[in-house]
């Protein structure tokens, strides 16, 4: 893959990989599109998986998804984020614990994907370190997500379980408030805010992030869970399929 990025350091945006690219040269207007396209490092922060990801549907053939293997490399894509997302679901027990086994399966997928079904094309990427030696070898990077902090319920040990599968930046809610935050789209069974932004429990989680290397994702939360991620983070946060608004 001819990318002329050198340097991949110093950004926290990109979910805890720190990411950053050196182009040799800053584009301006005069700059051919695909030239930029070419020597930038280019990457999808947010690619939802299925639950037929890496089963019935294979990722490294061409599919009806907006993103797989083979339109990765026809794009020009060297990295995407491959997404453990599990739907809010009712915080008990047994919620919690379907909420773990959904996240697993999740994460089985992206690694069967990258470890069994096409490992010559693509590999899943820890570190920096990986992302410059996976794309030095002529190989895509995929990189890993969770969204909603539901998938660890109220257990914090799940954030190191999940940090060691690859997860690298957790969105803190979905849709409906959690334990960690309120959410910026209630459920129709819920009041507007629960904990007025971030909870206790989630300074807790947002710290045990923050000494783990995994980035705060504020999209999906309230303007006040946001604000209060930013205030507590000792890391910038991101915003992985959102804007300011």
């Amino acid at each position: 893959m001819n990318r002329r990025t050198t340097s991949f350091r110093n950004l926290a945006a990109l979910a805890g990989l720190g990411l950053a690219v050196t182009l040799t040269a800053c584009a301006g207007p005069e700059s051919d599109p695909a030239t930029v396209h070419e020597e930038a490092l280019v990457l999808d922060t947010h690619v939802d998986i299925s639950s037929r990801f890496a089963g019935e549907v294979n990722p490294c053939t061409m599919t009806e998804r907006q993103v797989d293997v083979p339109k990765m490399e026809a794009g020009g894509m060297d990295v995407a984020f491959f997404i453990v997302y599990v739907g809010q679901g009712e915080r008990t027990p047994e919620g919690y614990a379907d909420a773990k086994a959904t996240a697993q399966a999740r994460f089985d997928a992206i690694h069967r994907m990258a470890e069994e079904l096409c490992p010559d094309r693509i590999e899943i990427a820890y570190s920096a370190d990986d992302v410059e030696r996976i794309l030095a070898e002529g190989k895509l990077v995929a990189a890993i997500g969770m969204e909603n902090g539901y998938v660890i319920g109220r257990d914090l040990s799940l954030l190191e379980r999940y940090h060691e599968l690859g997860g690298r930046y957790m969105t803190l809610s979905h849709n409906g408030h959690n334990d960690i935050c309120d959410s910026a789209n209630p459920r129709d069974d819920e009041p507007e805010a629960e904990h007025g932004g971030l909870s206790d429990f989630g300074e807790e989680v947002v710290a045990e992030m923050n000494r783990l290397g995994i980035m705060v994702d504020i999209s999906h939360v309230s303007s006040q869970s946001a604000l209060d991620a930013i205030r507590v983070s000792q890391a910038p946060v991101i915003a992985s399929h959102s804007a300011t608004k």
